[in-house]
């Protein structure tokens, strides 16, 4: 097992930490992580689209299925981090920045604009 990221540590503490009605982090922290963390995800659909690459060009040489499993199997360990990424962010903005929004009506949103 690889040793956690500093984005893994920062979403673990995130969603380990204050209860959901708690306005304690920092704004400024959760959208670090939350900008950081989709960023990691567009890295990763990134590599999902070289493994695509290098799948297509693995299927077209005739037989090589050690290739193909070994990258079909890298794509299936891509899918679930980022579904495991996604989640954890969806988590932490839920429970985070919705109420640092309510409760500070400067860094809402402004209704009405899109």
């Amino acid at each position: 097992m690889t040793p956690a990221s500093s984005l893994d540590r920062a979403l673990a503490a995130l969603l380990e930490g204050t209860a959901p009605t708690d306005p304690s982090p920092a704004w400024e922290v959760v959208e670090h992580v939350l900008t950081a963390g989709y960023a990691e995800v567009l890295d990763l659909e990134a590599e999902r689209v070289q493994l695509e690459h290098r799948l297509r060009l693995a299927t077209g040489d005739d037989g090589a299925p050690e290739a193909l499993t070994a990258i079909t199997e890298a794509m299936g360990d891509l899918e679930l981090r980022v579904d495991g990424l996604r989640s954890r962010l969806a988590e932490v903005d839920r429970r985070h920045r919705a109420p640092l929004w309510s409760a500070n009506e400067q860094l809402s949103p402004s209704r009405g604009t899109a």
